[in-house]
């Protein structure tokens, strides 16, 4: 698993608290939360390596957002794109998202996977791998696996969703809880999907509030 790590490096700013740990969602990548990990390790110092908490954003473990069904088209199209190697990054940038944009509409969409373009010696590429994505989709990314008893965590989890967004629904939060007993749940005004960029400020805000 590729990660970056934020750590404050005089022995007086280490915590003694857990960590914060980041797990990105589907067609992000590390690099989404760059500027929002740094304000995190600023501001909490945490550095060990024990997890006592879970922070779940603009997900539900039973509900599925109308816009999923979506995604596969976008990874077709993806999957043709061919980038001229002579191109900067600005240009592949603009080139690629006019090719996204008939069946994007959506420029905050597009400039979102437009992060994931990566040019390496051998042209420009995608970070994902989106074969890989595109093949295992259905069923087994676009849904929780059925199973006929899941198991609880017991342990403390907050859900935070965005006010816009329908990915995590409040008629589910009773369901949820058979799930996650000791969770609760947050939803951050006029933010959609990706809370946290919509909203960064109000996010961390709250991250840090419930953090405590």
């Amino acid at each position: 698993m590729a990660y970056t790590s934020f750590q404050q490096t005089g022995p007086e700013k280490i915590s003694k608290e857990p960590p914060v740990i980041i797990m990105h969602g589907l067609m992000g990548s590390k690099t989404n939360w760059k500027s929002l990990g740094k304000a995190i390790n600023a501001k909490t110092g945490r550095h060990p390596s024990v997890v006592d908490k879970l922070f779940v954003l603009d997900v539900s473990p039973l509900s599925i957002s109308k816009d999923i069904s979506t995604l596969p088209r976008f990874l077709e199209i993806m999957q043709r794109i061919e980038v001229p190697m002579h191109l900067t990054m600005q240009e592949a940038r603009k080139y690629t998202d006019e090719i996204l944009r008939p069946a994007v509409p959506d420029p905050s969409i597009r400039q979102f996977l437009l992060t994931n373009l990566n040019n390496t010696e051998e042209g420009y590429k995608w970070r994902l791998n989106i074969e890989a994505i595109a093949n295992n989709f259905n069923p087994f990314i676009s849904t929780f696996p059925i199973l006929d008893e899941y198991e609880r965590y017991e342990g403390e989890t907050a859900f935070i969703g965005g006010e816009l967004s329908d990915y995590l629904r409040r008629e589910d939060e009773e369901a949820i809880q058979e799930l996650f007993p000791h969770s609760s749940f947050h939803y951050i005004e006029r933010a959609g999907h990706w809370v946290h960029a919509d909203k960064p400020n109000e996010f961390l805000k709250l991250f840090f509030s419930l953090l405590d």
